[in-house]
């Protein structure tokens, strides 16, 4: 899970143009710009939290069966 954070938070550097030293600003501020990272960012950790480690999990049952 971590993993995705981290890739969330370096896709979207470049993407959205962030600022590294005023990254935690970007979560708390109101700005329109905002959202959309904010969406993006909640996108990739959704993905890596229920889509990639259910398949981890599955291929990891399917070893241990075996």
């Amino acid at each position: 899970m971590l993993i995705f954070i981290a890739l969330g938070l370096l896709i979207s550097i470049p993407l959205f143009g962030l600022d590294i030293s005023h990254l935690m600003d970007y979560f708390s501020s109101d700005n329109r710009k905002n959202v959309f990272f904010l969406k993006f960012f909640q996108s990739v950790q959704s993905v890596g939290m229920f889509i990639v480690l259910a398949f981890v999990l599955a291929f990891l049952y399917r070893k241990i069966k075996e």
